[in-house]
């Protein structure tokens, strides 16, 4: 089967730009979101499997990750990511949507579907979450890897982390700590 062909958008927004590819097809469009830390090419086998078989189908970079402009002075925040979107959405002049979210996008799908009913054939939740969750665990290299990144970006992570994690200067130590005597250990020990 021949690969479908897509167009490349650089897609103003506040000053910006974000990167998107548009595949064309029948509406409503299929807009895949990606998650943190991934860009839009986590969907780089199956978008093109969504056009082949007809649908419209746009990707897009999230400001701040992938080919999209990284500002280091933006307020990087979930309401931030739906602007995202909605420029997506109206630039490419996209009617009625099916927002796809993976992972750190859910919530900006879930609460951009809330505002705009009207333009929402459907959502489709790929292993995320909605909403404020103390008592959520995140698997412990990507709960280090979000401290270490608030420590070091401009920017932080798109959310929080939940109330029960404590201060991240202290979980940033101790989680680095413990993975560097897992990667200090030899192989055998580590199964």
């Amino acid at each position: 089967m021949a690969q479908a062909a897509y167009t490349e958008y650089h897609i103003p927004r506040d000053g910006h730009t974000l990167y998107a590819h548009s595949y064309a097809g029948a509406n409503p469009a299929l807009v895949l979101m990606h998650g943190f830390p991934d860009n839009l090419h986590i969907y780089d086998a199956l978008a093109p499997l969504l056009a082949a078989a007809g649908r419209r189908t746009v990707v897009f970079d999230f400001l701040g990750y992938g080919a999209s402009d990284k500002p280091a002075d933006y307020p990087y925040s979930t309401e931030g990511l739906e602007h995202d979107l909605q420029a997506v959405v109206d630039v490419l002049e996209l009617t009625a949507i099916v927002p796809v979210a993976h992972d750190a996008s859910g919530p900006t799908a879930i609460n951009w579907a809330l505002d705009h009913p009207e333009r929402v054939a459907a959502l489709a939740l790929l292993n995320t979450y909605y909403d404020e969750a103390p008592t959520l665990r995140f698997p412990e290299l990507i709960a280090c890897s979000r401290i270490h990144t608030m420590r070091t970006s401009p920017r932080p992570w798109p959310g929080h982390l939940p109330s029960s994690a404590g201060s991240w200067p202290s979980k940033a130590g101790r989680c680095t700590a413990r993975f560097r005597r897992r990667l200090e250990r030899p192989a055998s020990e580590t199964r």
